[in-house]
């Protein structure tokens, strides 16, 4: 019996053992690495289930009407107040930047061609050299750029005081029922 036993007990057996037992070791490794994966993942998915759960709680808590889910109704009524005097102090801006657009001097050139023959403004309102002279000291009423900036604040000022009525919609909106979110 004990001669048998040596014989398998031959180095070649022993090496084959060794190697088998390395694969074997190596698999457990993979599968732990792999199962400890899973788990982070579980847990990672577990915390973001009960995050949910816990947000579906608080506005259903919130909510008057079982199943129907709002957001908060104090943070959106803040956000549509805010809404409105940016939207007020807006147009306050772009109405005083059109009077101001209307107090730039008149553009000598199509006075000079329309016949007056008067010069109603000075030539040079300025001090300084025309090229050290900001752009908006350089437009003359009537001119391409003063009418292109004349007509974009125009259009601006139209969408601002739209925009501050739909607003002034919504608030009203508001007093009278609880806001959806879009």
């Amino acid at each position: 019996c004990l001669s048998v036993c040596v014989q398998e007990l031959g180095v070649g057996n022993i090496d084959r053992c060794r190697g088998f037992s390395s694969h074997l070791f190596k698999l457990l490794l993979q599968q732990r690495q792999r199962l400890a994966g899973l788990t982070a993942q579980w847990l990672h998915l577990r915390r973001l289930t009960d995050s949910v759960q816990g947000l579906k709680a608080d506005l259903q808590g919130h909510s008057e009407a079982p199943g129907c889910t709002l957001p908060p109704q104090a943070s959106l009524r803040e956000w549509v107040g805010r809404g409105q005097a940016l939207a007020a102090q807006c147009s306050t801006l772009l109405q005083q930047l059109a009077w101001l657009l209307e107090c730039c001097p008149e553009d000598l050139q199509q006075k000079e061609e329309g016949g007056g023959g008067r010069q109603l403004t000075l030539r040079c309102p300025s001090p300084l050299a025309t090229q050290r002279q900001p752009p908006g000291c350089l437009l003359r009423r009537g001119d391409p750029a003063w009418n292109q900036l004349n007509q974009s604040m125009n259009l601006m000022l139209k969408q601002t005081q739209d925009l501050k009525v739909e607003l002034d919609g919504v608030a009203q909106q508001t007093s009278e029922r609880q806001l959806h979110s879009r």
